[in-house]
């Protein structure tokens, strides 16, 4: 992912995959792994789920997304573990308040993002303007 953040009436940059069909199917791991070469800004991983709050959450713009917040290396390598235990609902940035249950089993995309908000809503410190270069050289499900 390259970019040129502009933080004036800019919010975030992101990149994601195609929607899945069917969706993927991760129920047999517990986290996924992340093998980077950041440029040491805070980016955040989504998963939009394909399971009935997902579906609700496609009539707002941005829909539902379980997402956690990762730091990178400004050189080399960062290697990032996300248990799927630490994803956060939110939609469109914003924490939901509802007892929700992430189901690993039916994920309809993933989407990496340089965000001007963290995962609990408030501001991303790591979010900067200028030039930006992320390269995802690994994501693996993890048992």
């Amino acid at each position: 992912m390259q970019a040129l953040v502009v933080t004036e009436g800019g919010g975030f940059v992101s990149c994601r995959s195609p929607r899945y069909q069917p969706p993927l199917n991760l129920s047999a791991a517990s986290a996924l792994e992340l093998v980077l070469e950041g440029d040491g800004r805070r980016y955040k991983l989504a998963l939009a789920p394909a399971d009935l709050a997902g579906k609700l959450a496609d009539f707002l713009p941005g829909g539902l997304r379980w997402v956690r917040d990762f730091d990178t290396n400004s050189a080399g390598i960062t290697r990032v573990r996300i248990p799927f235990s630490e994803l956060q609902p939110t939609l469109r940035a914003n924490p939901v308040g509802l007892p929700l249950r992430f189901d690993p089993s039916r994920i309809a995309q993933i989407q990496i993002l340089h965000s001007r908000f963290a995962e609990d809503g408030s501001e991303n410190k790591g979010f900067r303007p200028g030039p930006l270069k992320l390269v995802l050289q690994k994501l693996e499900a993890l048992p």
